[in-house]
């Protein structure tokens, strides 16, 4: 009977995304297996291995970053000398060869996609996908100034690419949730998260929240940001919001400087549509951080699931890899000296 109700309406989707990834991979030559239970609904951890090779590599690097370049072109070599094809944003930045060409988002599928920089480089690679395409398995090399998402080193690369071009061997990935944004009819897939700013130096901003069609609340304040697990280390948890593990399937709603202290982050099903309309003139909508377009009073935001993910490739099975990166990286719950452990009281040693 649950698993019957799960199935009603959104629950579909979410079926119909799992569908849609093992097509994805089927077609890329990936053979799948799930980490997770196999009759989970929202299964996102998964071991990967090629059928038949790498055909067709997409790297993107940073821009204007000189030792980036240098990676980045080492990396090419490597790969031409594997038998790939490879695809980059900027050909003048790389030797002449034809076996060398140009990204085109509309025309070029890809077997992977190697992101070489920080988090900002592997969010500009997912903004490559971002109208209904599904993406390829994504590499993520860390060159910038925090790297959060990137789960493998620069240094690394070499040794990481000869053990997944080795015939045989298997690589950890997870599906890490994207949005789906709905304004004036036009669709964009988000990785990490969508803010709507109603920011005014004469009044208080108002948004009106709904999720699945029930009036939630009134948004008093500067905003509200709906984010991923992935964008909940992000815009949200600078605003008070939690941090989530990527595989959890939830959706995070973050009020930005809310006029009510009573008004804290919530975590809401991933399977939950929800609904924005700003009561405010000049209201800004922001993909993970970058303006994408000024609503006027009374226009309205549509947020849900995408059915399209992107597959990121881990360097350990499961959340390893990200429970690293918060204690290495985002120093959570460090401490500096503790104090040492005495042993327990004992009345005799005061007789």
């Amino acid at each position: 009977k649950l698993q019957f109700l799960y199935f009603i309406g959104r629950g579909e989707e979410m079926a119909h995304r799992l569908k849609t990834i093992e097509g994805t991979l089927d077609r890329l030559r990936w053979s799948a297996e799930w980490l997770d239970a196999y009759d989970a609904p929202s299964r996102r951890r998964v071991k990967l291995q090629w059928r038949d090779g790498i055909k067709k590599v997409l790297v993107v690097k940073k821009w204007r970053d000189p030792e980036v370049l240098k990676v980045a072109r080492d990396m090419v070599g490597y790969l031409l000398g594997e038998g790939c094809e490879v695809g980059v944003e900027a050909a003048e930045d790389f030797q002449v060869d034809r076996r060398i060409f140009v990204y085109c988002k509309e025309l070029d599928r890809v077997d992977l996609v190697i992101s070489v920089g920080g988090d900002g480089t592997f969010l500009h690679a997912g903004r490559l996908f971002a109208q209904g395409v599904p993406p390829p398995p994504c590499l993520v090399f860390g060159m910038g100034s925090l790297g959060f998402l990137a789960n493998f080193e620069a240094s690394t690369w070499r040794d990481t690419l000869t053990r997944l071009f080795t015939k045989g061997n298997h690589v950890y990935a997870t599906l890490r949730t994207r949005l789906r944004c709905e304004v004036n009819n036009t669709v964009r897939h988000v990785l990490n998260d969508v803010a709507v700013l109603c920011r005014s130096h004469e009044r208080l901003g108002k948004i009106k929240l709904r999720v699945d069609g029930q009036p939630i609340t009134l948004v008093q304040g500067d905003g509200i940001i709906v984010s991923t697990p992935t964008g909940s280390t992000g815009y949200s948890m600078s605003c008070g919001g939690p941090i989530v593990s990527p595989s959890v399937p939830a959706t995070i709603v973050t009020p930005i400087a809310p006029s009510s202290l009573s008004f804290r982050p919530i975590i809401i099903s991933e399977s939950s549509v929800v609904h924005i309309e700003t009561l405010s003139n000049m209201s800004e909508v922001l993909h993970d951080g970058r303006l994408h377009c000024t609503l006027p009073r009374s226009s309205e935001i549509v947020i849900k699931t995408s059915l399209y993910p992107m597959l990121v490739i881990n360097e350990m099975p499961y959340d390893h890899d990200w429970f690293n990166g918060i204690n290495s990286k985002l120093q959570w719950n460090a401490r500096g000296a503790e104090q040492r452990d005495y042993p327990p009281y004992d009345p005799e040693d005061f007789e």
